[in-house]
């Protein structure tokens, strides 16, 4: 990702999905996509959410590390 503009414009994407019923949060670790999208600051160094596709089970992981600068999307993670 390319900075924490796009990380929070993924997270409220798959908030929105949550909501709508697409995808069901497995795990937030720490911080709810809610809190990371509405926080004029990062809530936490290190920010995960595991997902599930609720129609196929696929799973999925957006991850961040705001200490470091780091953060990815990762797909498929099996069922």
């Amino acid at each position: 990702m390319n900075g924490p503009a796009e990380y929070r414009q993924k997270a409220a994407a798959l908030e929105a999905m949550v909501k709508r019923g697409s995808l069901r949060v497995i795990d937030d670790h720490n911080v709810a996509l809610e809190e990371i999208v509405q926080s004029d600051t990062w809530p936490d160094d290190i920010l995960i959410t595991d997902l599930e596709c609720t129609m196929c089970g696929e799973k999925f992981e957006l991850f961040a590390n705001t200490y470091h600068g780091s953060a990815q999307w990762s797909g498929a993670k099996g069922k």
